[in-house]
């Protein structure tokens, strides 16, 4: 069984090789069992190998529960790593405000702790300011989520896309909208892609981007926080325009009786449509798949 965080799948052109998520492995699948496509197929449209997938499938089956421990899986020596990994970073974190507030000591006055506090936890500033151009892969990502009503009540979606080819590189799907939903889409992101430098991460000021659990991950990948103030909504038109695809092109269409019948949906949209299949007018009517390949 494979025992990693994340599992290595077919690298795209002129790309190192990828990890994805458990999220990424489950839903894909149950589309294979579920009877929609082939695993032919299936791995064709996901960019995963066949051999690969069929190991997802085998696996799956044997153990539901415990299949693909690591994202949202941990055994208990990786979860006693990742408590110790945040300590470690708290304390750099604490020790790095106190450097901060220290070199405010000028002309006898002091600046007191808490103030200073303050100032780093909120000053978080406004990097995108609208450019949503690009000049290569992974220099500015824009994130967001979204809601989608279930017969068995509300389910949220979070996602990452990258403004050079407009390809959703992280997603989340969940029940509840707390700083877990979009911490998963910026850590698929993340494990398709590398760590990459440098990248602005832009997102509104929602209370779940400024939560000390996302500003954590975001530092400790190295990912540069843009955020826009509270009200501007002209910096999530990317994502509207993504969001507003997703609803008119499949949801809106779709009476969904449960949250996994709509999540299996919204996987489909954007991993075997949105990113493979449509054709963006803004990346010369390719799609994301495409135009990276091409391009990138």
């Amino acid at each position: 069984m494979d025992t990693e965080i994340g599992c290595f799948i077919q690298p795209e052109v002129g790309h190192a090789e990828r990890k994805v998520s458990r999220e990424f492995k489950i839903e894909a699948v149950k589309l294979v069992r579920e009877g929609r496509v082939s695993v032919a197929q299936a791995g064709r449209d996901l960019g995963v190998h066949e051999n690969v997938l069929r190991k997802w499938v085998k696996e799956f089956g044997s153990d539901p529960v415990q299949a693909f421990p690591g994202h949202g899986q941990l055994k208990p020596e990786q979860s006693e790593i990742e408590r110790l990994r945040r300590e470690v970073t708290k304390l750099k974190a604490e020790r790095d405000i106190l450097k901060k507030a220290g070199c405010l000591l000028q002309g006898g006055r002091h600046l007191p702790k808490d103030e200073g506090d303050r100032q780093v936890a909120n000053v978080p500033l406004n990097l995108l300011d609208r450019q949503f151009v690009a000049e290569r892969q992974n220099q500015k990502w824009i994130a967001d989520f979204t809601y989608i009503w279930t017969a068995e009540g509300w389910l949220y979606v979070s996602a990452v896309i990258d403004l050079f080819s407009r390809r959703v590189v992280g997603w989340s799907i969940s029940a509840s909208m707390t700083v877990q939903l979009v911490a998963d889409a910026l850590l698929m992101a993340v494990w398709r892609r590398g760590k990459p430098d440098p990248l602005v991460h832009h997102s509104d000021h929602g209370s779940q981007y400024p939560a000390e659990q996302f500003q954590r991950l975001m530092a400790d990948s190295g990912i540069v926080c843009s955020m826009s103030q509270s009200g501007n909504v002209w910096d999530s038109a990317a994502m509207e325009s993504f969001f507003s695809s997703l609803k008119t092109e499949r949801i809106e269409r779709k009476t969904y009786r449960t949250r996994n019948e709509a999540r299996a949906d919204v996987f489909d949209y954007i991993e075997r449509f949105y990113n493979a299949t449509r054709r963006h007018s803004t990346i010369g009517y390719l799609s994301p798949v495409e135009f990276e390949r091409k391009v990138g």
